[in-house]
């Protein structure tokens, strides 16, 4: 397990004084999901969403620009509607995963499960774990289970309870700084020693099979 400690502090304050064109840094835990897509309880309605959504589904999270780009590209966003409103959102793509400058690489099977959030007026209904559910149920393909992999920011609690609740086991942690002029990153995988690098252009991380 990653420890956060003192460090959580510096890495809030940075984030919170330092301008980002000047110093970006993240620090995030990696977790594999494996998910039984068998049915179970369904809190919302649930369907996927189109380029004609980005609007609706935009001002949720992401940003309507980025929706629209993801989809275009060929992701896949399973939103739960009320009303007919988007109210959650949860995007999946088998396309590498860049994290401020660690290219992740999912393998063949697995899918890379990112921006997953709920609107504040409708949580504490499960929406987080039934959309991982549901999405790994319509992605199986008539598999028996679906690897979902998916980075969680240290500090977010509340998020990591949300992958715990839903079986999530932390596979790793990576830490990014960007700076302007390279960046400095530190992979580790549970059971294995941290590495890091300097580069300046993305590093590439396969996912481990």
């Amino acid at each position: 397990m990653e420890r956060v400690g003192p460090a959580g502090i510096v890495v809030r304050s940075v984030n919170r004084f330092v301008p980002r064109r000047f110093l970006t840094l993240e620090w995030f835990l990696v977790f594999e999901t494996w998910v039984d897509p068998a049915p179970g309880a369904v809190p919302a309605p649930f369907r996927w969403a189109t380029p004609r959504d980005a609007s609706a589904i935009g001002p949720l999270h992401t940003g309507e620009g980025i929706v629209a780009e993801r989809l275009a590209r060929g992701d896949r966003c399973l939103v739960a509607v009320d009303a007919g409103q988007p109210m959650a959102q949860l995007f999946a793509t088998q396309r590498p995963w860049n994290e401020t400058g660690l290219h992740y690489h999912v393998p063949p099977g697995s899918w890379w499960m990112v921006d997953a959030f709920v609107d504040a007026a409708h949580r504490g209904r499960r929406l987080h774990v039934a959309m991982f559910r549901e999405m790994t149920s319509r992605l199986s393909d008539g598999d028996d289970r679906v690897r979902a992999i998916s980075t969680i920011d240290v500090l977010n609690e509340p998020s990591r309870r949300s992958a715990a609740r839903r079986g999530a086991r932390e596979i790793g942690a990576g830490l990014a700084i960007k700076t302007p002029l390279a960046y400095i990153t530190r992979q580790r995988w549970v059971g294995g020693r941290a590495e890091w690098r300097v580069h300046r252009r993305p590093r590439r991380i396969d996912i481990p099979v």
